[in-house]
């Protein structure tokens, strides 16, 4: 058995088996496990690098969601801690006594999502966005329609407050320089209320990220 590996910014992710493992910079073996790749030791080693701090000790309480779970330290999903900025966002709502189960439940549902780029992509588009998450672990974001709710691109789609809109996920376009491709497309408040002109209507939707096929940042919005 080998393992492969992508570095992507602070993220590296080392394939085993076809199960990808994320580890950032925030990783206590992070630069062990950089070094062992560049001296390629066996997959053995590196799965102790990458789990070591996976190991928990008894735990003070415990939040859990399906396959999500909160020990007041790290979240984890199916066993493996999670790195990401949401992590951090727990944290100091748990800390200040605010309430963060949402976010468990979130990342409970995102988790559900069979793309792996949808998934690491969504953590970076809502914190970038400040997409509100809603109270069942879905999230909020913003579509321009016409002014008969209808899709600006076919005016087929209606999207009328209180319907519920679906298509197949193989026909969506998951390549995010595709701009405006196959799909139901929605956007930050400030991109989506300049789009589509005077005549446009502005709709708040509400959408599982188990269904996000395709995440594209646009820093300057």
């Amino acid at each position: 058995m080998m393992y492969s590996f992508v570095l992507s910014g602070d993220n590296l992710v080392v394939m085993v088996n076809n199960h990808p493992y994320t580890v950032n910079n925030n990783h206590p073996n992070y630069h062990a496990i950089m070094n062992g790749i560049k001296d390629n030791i066996g997959v053995d080693d590196m799965m102790s690098l990458i789990n070591e701090s996976v190991l928990v000790p008894e735990r003070k309480f415990s939040d859990e969601f399906d396959n999500v779970t909160f020990d007041g330290d790290n979240v984890y999903v199916d066993g493996q801690v999670l790195y990401h900025s949401i992590v951090d966002r727990i944290r100091q709502f748990h800390k200040e006594n605010l309430p963060y189960k949402n976010l468990l439940k979130f990342i409970n549902n995102l988790h559900s999502n069979p793309s792996f780029n949808s998934r690491e992509q969504a953590y970076n588009f809502l914190e970038h966005s400040m997409m509100p998450i809603t109270e069942d672990g879905c999230f909020l974001a913003y579509k321009s329609v016409d002014s008969n709710y209808m899709d600006h691109h076919t005016h087929k789609v209606c999207n009328k407050p209180g319907n519920t809109i679906e298509m197949d996920r193989s026909k969506v376009d998951d390549n995010p320089n595709n701009h405006c491709s196959s799909g139901f497309h929605v956007a930050t408040l400030r991109y989506a209320s300049g789009f589509g002109g005077s005549r446009s209507k502005l709709v708040i939707v509400k959408i599982n990220p188990k269904d996000i096929v395709c995440v594209l940042i646009m820093r300057n919005l």
